[in-house]
């Protein structure tokens, strides 16, 4: 089973939005996923709630029972196992980068999403894991993207070279308990989830 940890130190990053569009791009692809919230708001739980497929399964739970929680999901065949962490809760991401063959820090290219990615790069560090900066909620039109990403490689950070952009699918999708690829499967927002899927699973810390 291979283990990805989406952090972000601060809110409003979207990432619970990468976190399930992963997931269901995952599942998409012939993967048995969990999704675990280790956010105390529950957002992924109350989307899982509201989501009438049987996949990705999500699964509620507090950082210190991170470990049984996975090796139940190792246990029941899960492939890929998606942690959806708290912003501002250091616990649990150390707990959840420390676990992770890989971990995602979600960004927009905002300067203070920007400067939070700081903190969670020493974070990283201290888990001694691998990971790389995903953009998120990237503006269709400017430089924005461009900018943050030449940023980010300033300050020694690897930035995934796919993105996803701000795109209507995403905000449509979830109160269904949908993500894009479920709502518009040939939509942008949709291949944009498979190309991040496409690319995190090449990775060497993810491959067999």
């Amino acid at each position: 089973m291979k283990i990805l940890a989406v952090l972000s130190n601060k809110g409003g990053s979207g990432k619970t939005t990468v976190t399930l569009s992963l997931a269901v791009a995952a599942v998409e692809a012939g993967m048995s996923v969990a999704v675990v919230d280790l956010d105390p708001q529950s957002n992924s739980a109350d989307w899982g709630d509201s989501r009438e497929a049987d996949s990705p399964v999500v699964v509620s739970a507090q950082a210190a029972r991170l470990g049984p929680v996975l090796d139940a999901a190792r246990e029941n065949g899960v492939d890929l196992a998606v942690l959806d962490t708290a912003p501002r809760s250091e616990e649990a991401a150390l707990k959840a980068a420390r676990v992770s063959d890989f971990a995602f820090l979600i960004a927009r290219p905002s300067i203070h999403d920007l400067r939070a990615l700081r903190y969670s790069k020493d974070l990283l560090d201290l888990a001694k894991a691998p990971g790389a900066v995903l953009l998120n909620g990237v503006p269709h039109q400017g430089s924005h993207g461009d900018e943050a990403e030449a940023a980010l490689e300033g300050w020694g950070l690897e930035v995934a070279p796919v993105r996803m952009s701000q795109r209507a699918a995403h905000y449509n999708a979830a109160a269904g308990g949908l993500t894009a690829i479920d709502y518009e499967p040939k939509s942008r927002a949709a291949e944009e989830c498979r190309e991040v899927l496409r690319w995190l699973m090449a990775r060497k810390e993810m491959a067999d």
